[in-house]
């Protein structure tokens, strides 16, 4: 079973008859990265088309998911979801979440959701919902249809790079402005060790462990679960030390 199955897409510019069309809502699109931290049994995530496929077949798909509702999964690559690993769904991929799967997802900020299915579980997707007021048409131009097999699933898989590796702190990028401009995402991992939190603004997640945060009068005991937003005057004001596992989120490089 899928749940909440939403499928990305990059909104861009299209030009029919020397005029553009409604789908000129935004030059941004939809790229997002997951990293599985944890999931039950079977759990299971999807992307790219399974085989190569047209904008027609994908329409005839999302009709028969009327009354066929987990048809759409079929025609995806599924990937068994394991914790520790990483993908980069960038806009235009089509993209779901299968039940049982705990996710960090890191949005590009945008609204661009294209669903072209009819049913999440037992909801009725309705047509708004589905094409954000754009025809069905002009939608479904914004899959990219030549990302499928295995060259869709390799494309999306992101390995860690260990930036500093020293006793009792290792930091690791997960997700660099290498990669997309969009955002960047960290791991630090603190064994009795400690670091200063020197980007801001920045979200933090705590994976795993108890650490204390502490800086200019300040002191704070934070442990796995919680999550905490450094702000741009806090930059480099900061330090993290005790055993434990952060994820380091970061806003897109233009901003």
């Amino acid at each position: 079973p899928i749940l909440g199955i939403c499928y990305g897409a990059q909104i861009v510019a299209k030009e029919f008859s020397g005029q553009v069309s409604a789908a000129k809502v935004s030059e941004y699109g939809k790229t997002e990265a997951w990293l599985v931290i944890d999931t039950r049994p079977d759990a299971k995530i999807y992307f790219g088309f399974k085989d190569k496929i047209s904008k027609e077949e994908l329409s005839k798909y999302e009709e028969r998911s009327l009354l066929e509702k987990d048809i759409m999964a079929n025609i995806m690559n599924e990937v068994e979801a394991r914790v520790g690993d990483i993908y980069l769904i960038r806009a235009g991929l089509i993209h779901a979440i299968g039940a049982g799967c705990t996710i960090v997802e890191v949005q590009e900020p945008t609204d661009f959701t294209i669903q072209p299915e009819n049913w999440c579980g037992d909801y009725q997707i309705s047509e708004q919902e589905k094409y954000i007021g754009l025809t069905k048409d002009i939608a479904l131009d914004c899959f990219d249809y030549n990302m499928y097999g295995k060259n869709a699933v390799k494309s999306a898989q992101i390995t860690p790079i260990t930036v500093i590796d020293e006793k009792g702190y290792k930091k690791e990028a997960l997700i660099s402005y290498d990669d997309t401009p969009c955002f960047a995402q960290n791991r630090h991992i603190i064994d009795n060790g400690n670091f200063v939190m020197d980007c801001a603004p920045s979200v933090w997640l705590v994976l795993d462990g108890e650490a204390n945060i502490s800086g200019r009068d300040y002191s704070r005991n934070i442990k796995k679960g919680e999550y905490f937003f450094l702000p741009f005057s806090a930059e480099s004001k900061y330090t993290v030390s005790g055993k434990a596992t952060l994820i380091e989120c970061l806003p897109s490089k233009q901003d």
